[in-house]
């Protein structure tokens, strides 16, 4: 793979990790083009963060609220984002597991995220591909059993980890009101998914907190998001 090694972008304007860009696209990698300094694929990404902390944010009330109360940085984290986050936030990272719409296409040329992550080509021009079994990529132990969930912030979490961050932070996930995994049948496999992600990043000495107190997810063990901000580590520069 090194021979066809072009160069290094940054993950952050002026910060020191850099992910490696490829002039060819490297054999089985699902790549994205970065304007015209070559091709990144996923693996690029493995272990950048360093044993940073992260935060995974989904679209609920748990994470409005956090902006309301003036954190409009969340604390200097390194964040990924998903789907309509955009509207509010600028994450370093976004994942968009929706179909293509050219609404959330505009969203996403608007907000203009630094990295693009999905599990369809079909999402948006800019988007990495990653494949919707975390264990072809996180554990590396092939399709069998499948690791997959059914929340873009689900994904946000685990290439969290796959990006080496020591403590995930996971906002947004309310399943309050009237979102469509809040219907007490859904609670139950939603909880399964997320205990699952929970035991496999405890293998790998990660931790996987949930910073929304009204949660209804019971997988995660729920920490205060001025907990993590004080305790967490991070080397992330702050935004302008």
């Amino acid at each position: 793979m090194n021979d066809d090694r072009e160069g290094f972008v940054p993950l952050y304007p002026e910060h020191p990790i850099r992910v490696p860009v490829f002039e060819k696209v490297p054999r089985g990698m699902d790549p994205m083009v970065v304007g015209d300094q070559g091709w990144v694929p996923l693996s690029s990404f493995e272990g950048c963060l360093d044993g940073n902390d992260a935060i995974a944010i989904g679209t609920g009330p748990s994470f409005e609220a956090i902006l309301d109360a003036g954190y409009r940085d969340l604390g200097d984290f390194w964040t990924m984002g998903v789907n309509r986050v955009l509207r509010r936030f600028r994450p370093d990272f976004y994942v968009c597991a929706e179909s293509r719409s050219d609404d959330l296409w505009k969203l996403i040329d608007e907000a203009d995220p630094t990295f693009v992550f999905s599990t369809s080509v079909a999402v948006h021009r800019r988007a990495i591909r990653f494949h919707s079994n975390a264990n072809v990529w996180l554990t590396r132990k092939g399709n069998v059993p499948n690791l997959a969930g059914a929340m873009s912030t689900w994904y946000a979490a685990a290439l969290l980890a796959y990006f080496g961050a020591k403590t995930i932070g996971v906002l947004g996930v309310d399943l309050t009101g009237h979102h469509h995994f809040s219907h007490p049948s859904a609670l139950p496999s939603q909880d399964r998914q997320w205990e699952m992600l929970r035991r496999v990043l405890a293998g790998r000495g990660q931790k996987l907190v949930n910073l929304s107190e009204d949660s209804l997810l019971t997988a995660l063990p729920k920490v205060s998001f001025d907990n993590l901000r004080h305790r967490g580590r991070t080397t992330r520069p702050p935004m302008a």
